[in-house]
């Protein structure tokens, strides 16, 4: 058999020890006898074997020339060929995927007639060949050495590009391909035209496909844990099903950045440690409202313990559960509340004085978790209850009919630390790994369930999924230091009046109260079925300590215009034309201050005024000449940026976004949107 032999660049190869994530492996120890059709190991296809026609060969279990490549049980793969060829093939479940590298070890004695391992494609085709004969071992130039054991390492670098390198175990030598064309999908060993004799035979063993990058690995693909790995804050991993084993451990990294995202579609096993972080930024522990977080567990009987309550100097923490049937935060810190362990699928309330990287230790929980006849008590809670995100990774809310929502409304809320409020999640809107979510429930007959179905990667926080059918109005302080939005979505069908089905009730934070009356309730979110000239909505509106506050018109996707009147001042702003309206609030103020309206409602407008500043890049034009004071706010009020110029332009520092801008001359002062590509 004509055998194509490619030409070896002579290098040399540093073998560094990598954590790595195996969707194939196999070898020799989980054998007892080996045939034609067997398949053990994970990720391979059975084994292919057979002999050339007219050939004397065979294959077996043995013992490998000097054992360096053999499995715990003493065995490798063996392979004999005389005067024709011996096969044995096996293919990957899935091709190689760039960054996905492919290990085989190699023994051999002998080198009359060929021996070696073909690389194959999706085909079946041979695009590397790596044969050992009389003339060498490859192109690599190596002297003989008597019962060499070699280990090849294919890595496909690209999808259409892979590497090969080898390394000969006995004396360390070393060699590398260079660049080759294809995608590998298995291999095929061979030997044959040999004069006999033990020294003849070919061993193989120790099959594996490994690589470190989650991305690499196939969604379907069943994956074993191999060293001390870590899914880093912005990485994503999704698989079948997943071993840990012992010894062996699996980090999802949390920082302040972001958090890693695991789904695992089949079981988990392994005695290895999994292990979820969650980052948890410092309180500002003189400041009441500051640094309140809704977590959850994703692993079973995580305890309420070691770091979750730490102590000592400048290190205190509080840590409640809830309870609707008292309408009260209950304090983990007073032992007859029984707060031990993170109950899965239930939310809790924290803060901690110092910033700290916190740890869910445990088997990851993989299943739907349901709920039914929670508790309802009007005048107490009023059906809201606290529960949690239980996998280690995002859900989408209330997706499809995933979530079998009986007698539960439609929104759930999710406290945002830095608006220090809580704010609407409605139908496929994200909430994220480790969070704690409200829900609301109308009678003592409901049910809920929190479905593996509905798990989803997002590094977005606070995803709302029906953006562009909804009207987003913020109420904060003048100095931005918290933030309440309140929503108006469409929806067909849906009235003025309140339903439970459709809108959201408020729940109170630490920012101004802000909210839709409709009749005697209170709505974060009202939803219409049309903006009809002429509708109105009242707002109410309760200060905090400060005086000075101000409305912003986020989000207005539609082509109508929205006018705010403030009955205390009788001043009626266009928010579409200037989106920020700044006025000052007292104490005894009548809370229902405000009236919004749509359309053409019969007030006189002025008429439509030039903006006074636009953006190219991130160059801020001004039309007006002369000093002018211009601040920048971002998208709930904050204000970012202040200054006094008199110049006809300045560059803005910002990242890419949404941003208001107002520009204040001796005679206009005008609001804008601006958009920073």
């Amino acid at each position: 058999m004509k055998k194509t032999i490619l030409t070896i660049i002579l290098m040399v190869i540093i073998f560094p020890t990598f954590s790595q994530y195996i969707t194939s492996e196999d070898n020799a120890g989980n054998y007892s006898t080996w045939s034609n059709g067997d398949n053990k190991g994970m990720g391979f296809t059975p084994w292919v074997t057979w002999l050339d026609e007219g050939g004397d060969g065979g294959i077996f279990l043995g013992t490998s020339h000097d054992g360096l490549i053999n499995s715990s049980n003493g065995k490798a793969f063996g392979m004999w060929g005389k005067t024709n060829y011996m096969n044995a093939r096996r293919y990957f479940l899935y091709p190689l995927n760039p960054n996905q590298e492919f290990t085989i070890e190699l023994s051999v004695h002998w080198r009359d007639g060929n021996r070696g391992i073909d690389i194959l494609n999706a085909n079946g085709e041979p695009i590397f060949t790596f044969n050992i004969s009389n003339a060498g071992y490859g192109s690599t130039g190596w002297e003989y050495l008597a019962n060499s054991a070699i280990r090849l390492t294919i890595t496909q670098t690209t999808t259409n590009s892979f590497e090969v390198t080898a390394y000969r175990i006995n004396d360390y030598k070393s060699w590398s391909s260079g660049s080759l064309f294809g995608q590998v999908k298995g291999f095929k060993a061979y030997v044959g035209a040999t004069g006999g004799g033990s020294g003849n035979d070919f061993f193989i063993n120790n099959f594996k496909v490994e690589t470190g990058t989650p991305s690499s690995v196939p969604n379907t693909a069943d994956v074993k844990i191999n060293g001390n790995v870590t899914l880093h804050d912005n990485e994503f991993l999704t698989v079948n099903n997943l071993e840990i084993p012992s010894n062996q451990s699996l980090t999802i990294e949390s920082t302040e950045n972001g958090t890693g995202s695991l789904i695992v579609n089949g079981s988990f096993s392994g005695s290895g440690t999994f292990t979820m972080e969650r980052y948890i930024a410092a309180a500002e522990w003189t400041v009441g409202t500051d640094g309140w977080r809704l977590l959850s567990s994703p692993v079973a009987d995580q305890a309420i313990s070691g770091g979750w309550t730490p102590s000592g100097s400048e290190g205190d923490y509080d840590f409640y559960a809830w309870s609707e049937a008292d309408n009260l935060w209950l304090n983990q810190k007073v032992g007859a509340n029984n707060i031990n362990t993170f109950e899965t699928g239930k939310g809790y309330l924290v803060a901690y004085q110092q910033e700290d990287t916190k740890s869910f230790t445990g088997n990851p929980n993989l299943n739907d978790v349901s709920f039914s006849n929670l508790s309802y008590n009007a005048g107490q809670g009023n059906g809201w209850h606290l529960l949690g995100n239980p996998f280690s990774c995002a859900l989408k809310w209330n997706e499809g009919t995933f979530w079998a929502l009986t007698n539960v409304a439609n929104t759930a809320k999710i406290w945002n630390s830095t608006q220090k409020a809580y704010i609407d999640i409605v139908q496929n809107g994200i909430i994220p790994a480790t969070q704690g979510f409200f829900i609301q429930v109308n009678n003592t007959t409901n049910a809920i369930t929190i479905p593996k179905a509905s798990r989803v990667h997002s590094t977005t926080n606070w995803y709302k999924s029906d953006e562009g059918s909804r009207v987003v109005l913020v109420a904060s302080p003048a100095d931005g230091s918290s933030a309440q939005e309140t929503y108006i979505r469409l929806v067909p069908g849906t009235t003025q009046e309140f339903e439970f089905e459709h809108d959201a009730r408020f729940m109170a934070g630490y920012a101004p109260a802000f909210y839709c009356m409709v009749n005697d309730e209170k709505l974060s979110t009202q939803s219409l079925s049309d903006f009809n000239p002429g509708l109105e909505l009242n707002y109410g509106f309760e200060k905090i300590e400060t005086d000075n506050y101000r409305i912003v018109l986020k989000e207005n996707p539609f082509d109508v215009n929205i006018y705010l009147h403030d009955l205390k001042t009788d001043i009626v702003q266009n928010l579409k034309q200037n989106p920020i309206y700044e006025f000052t609030s007292s104490e005894g103020d009548d809370p229902l201050r405000f009236k919004l309206k749509f359309g053409s409602v019969g007030i006189d407008e002025k008429p439509a005024v030039k903006s006074l500043a636009y953006v190219v890049d991130q160059n801020l034009y001004f039309t007006v000449t002369g000093e002018k004071r211009v601040e920048i706010f971002d998208l709930t009020g904050r204000i970012l940026m202040h200054f006094v110029t008199s110049e006809n332009y300045t560059t803005l520092p910002l990242t890419p976004g949404i941003y208001f801008v107002r520009v204040s001359t001796p005679s206009q002062t005008m609001s804008s949107k601006i958009l920073i590509n």
